[in-house]
């Protein structure tokens, strides 16, 4: 979580789009910028935040286990989310292996009432062999 987090701060200042990291300590909301909030801190801080533009989620949701994936999707649900942007396998890498379990992203439990699918490609980001699809949801 933290290297995804140190990637996507790097990247945004790097083009100079105005970031704003939200920590236990330091979690006021500032406007007109990206505020980045640390998945492990989400819970604690959220409940200061009163709505979002974006929750984003790159490649971990489909590695996670069946109840942890419900945890999240129970919050995304709940949020008042704009986009949910999310990139994640749509097929299993080894489909019989009792070691490496994935969740296949099509199956994620996102509530279809709240969140409409508005696009799912090709990541246009390398790796993964094909496998991984970029997934764009609009909240309603």
């Amino acid at each position: 979580m933290f290297p995804a987090v140190a990637v996507t701060y790097f990247y945004l200042t790097k083009n100079g789009i105005p970031l704003n990291l939200i920590t236990e300590k330091e979690n006021d909301v500032k406007k007109n910028m990206v505020n980045l909030v640390f998945a492990e801190d989400f819970e604690k801080i959220w409940r200061k935040i009163p709505k979002s533009d974006l929750i984003f989620n790159s490649r971990s949701l489909c590695e996670m286990h069946k109840d942890t994936i419900a945890e999240y999707f129970n919050f995304i649900n709940s949020s008042k989310t704009k986009y949910f942007y999310h990139e994640n396998s749509n097929y299993l890498l080894f489909p019989n292996s009792e070691r490496h379990i994935e969740v296949i992203a099509d199956k994620f439990p996102i509530d279809k009432k709240k969140f409409r699918l508005l696009s799912k490609y090709l990541t246009p980001f390398t790796g993964g062999s094909g496998r991984y699809r970029e997934y764009i949801f609009k909240g309603l």
